[in-house]
């Protein structure tokens, strides 16, 4: 994702964090970053899960659609093509990690992107301890290139409730909305699942509207497991019973590590995934 630092004066206009998300090619990313292993997200849950809600879509590659978001903004471009307004330019700096080429990539092809709509955009890739102590965790800066590992979790209060703005902690673009805050609170509340998911995915529609991030790709990972590890559990009668690895909704087979043996032989048949539709 791009976080956008919604203290900047430039990032509380939605149109503008729209227009900004809009002006980025995705699928460019997605091929040749990713050589094609990844999909568009569109907010903070994994599409697998429930809370995610199916109806949103991703933000259209729409350039042109990006000019004219900025025109009822009031950026105008001036002699020079670059995008200002009441005399101040639509200037900013993007930062992420240095060493990590695929967030440096996507920092470039935002920063090119951006660019041709006028927009004047400075890339900095930092030293890891610098970036997340000085500058992330601090609120010191514009925008910035990072990424989650998501959970199955419905809980988004530490990434987005207001109380979590400050320094040091999760929700560090700044990011507010009373009603976003009631519906965390209210899923956290919750316990019928089906009322917690009606909930969950109108939060999703609420920050997708509010657009504090640029919701890029998610990647997909390939697992590979030496078909004689298996998890080893007790029957009743002390007997041992080997069980597969069933990974869990988004993928992951990271779990009862205590239960982890390697057989000498295969004991169980090779697990095959069913394959979802990309």
């Amino acid at each position: 994702y791009i976080g956008y630092n919604l203290r900047r004066p430039i990032f509380q206009d939605v149109r503008v964090r729209t227009a900004l998300g809009m002006a980025i090619n995705v699928d460019e990313i997605i091929k040749y970053v990713l050589y094609g292993q990844g999909e568009h997200a569109t907010g903070p849950y994994a599409r697998q899960l429930d809370y995610n809600d199916p109806d949103v879509h991703p933000l259209p590659y729409d350039p042109e659609g990006a000019a004219r978001l900025l025109a009822e903004a009031g950026w105008k471009k001036n002699a020079e093509g670059f995008l200002e307004k009441d005399g101040r330019p639509l200037a900013f700096t993007i930062i992420t990690n240095a060493g990590n080429e695929e967030r440096s990539a996507v920092m470039v092809i935002a920063q090119n992107a951006w660019r041709r709509l006028g927009v004047k955009v400075d890339a900095l890739s930092l030293e890891w301890a610098v970036f997340i102590n000085q500058r992330v965790d601090k609120g010191d800066f514009d925008a910035v290139v990072l990424g989650w590992a998501m959970d199955l979790s419905a809980d988004l209060y530490q990434i987005f409730h207001s109380s979590q703005t400050g320094d040091f902690q999760l929700n560090f673009v700044g990011y507010k909305n009373p009603k976003a805050d009631a519906l965390i609170v209210r899923i956290r509340q919750e316990y019928d699942h089906e009322r917690q998911v009606a909930l969950a995915r109108e939060l999703h529609r609420l920050i997708f509207h509010d657009q504090p991030y640029t919701f890029l790709y998610v990647r997909r990972v390939l697992s590979l497991m030496d078909a004689k590890i298996v998890r080893m559990t007790r029957r009743p009668d002390g007997t041992p019973e080997y069980l597969p690895f069933t990974p869990n909704k988004l993928g992951s087979i990271g779990f009862h590590l205590n239960e982890w043996i390697k057989t000498p032989r295969p004991v169980l048949p090779p697990y095959r995934p069913a394959l979802s539709p990309s």
